[in-house]
């Protein structure tokens, strides 16, 4: 029992490490710039995911743009001001997994949420629910 402990223990140290250094991570990016369409999709905010995407940042005080979208002055002088919000679908038969990933301009990793999963069965439900519970981990960050 007692090694179970220090694996927990050890565990929520390093998640909780890995919050703070992800918080520090993501302040110096002012923007968060939405794909009009995922690579899983077939057509622009199919399912309405990349619509509900934006909409979870601008309510956690982001300022979110969708790609191509008139740019301000600021992001235009300098890309790397922005992240690209990216939407991955791990699903199988019956279980919509995803992951949101946040990429810098050099398109590297800075954060990737935790994996929502939904087990909805209406498609349009189902991403929507599987994006909060992954949407989860960027709300604890609180992104100042």
């Amino acid at each position: 029992m007692k090694a179970f402990q220090k694996i927990v223990i050890h565990g929520v140290i390093f998640l909780f490490s890995i919050g703070i250094y992800a918080q520090h991570e993501l302040n110096p990016y002012k923007y968060i710039i939405v794909p009009k369409k995922y690579e899983f999709l077939n057509k622009e905010n199919q399912y309405r995911v990349n619509s509900y995407t934006r909409f979870l940042f601008e309510k956690e005080g982001y300022n979110t743009l969708y790609q191509g979208e008139n740019y301000p002055d600021d992001l235009l002088e300098n890309p790397c001001l922005g992240l690209k919000a990216m939407v991955s679908d791990n699903s199988s038969a019956f279980t919509t997994k995803i992951y949101i990933f946040l990429q810098n301009c050099n398109d590297q990793i800075v954060y990737q949420t935790e994996q929502g999963r939904s087990k909805v069965k209406d498609l349009n439900k189902t991403y929507v629910d599987a994006l909060n519970k992954s949407f989860v981990s960027i709300q604890a960050l609180n992104y100042s």
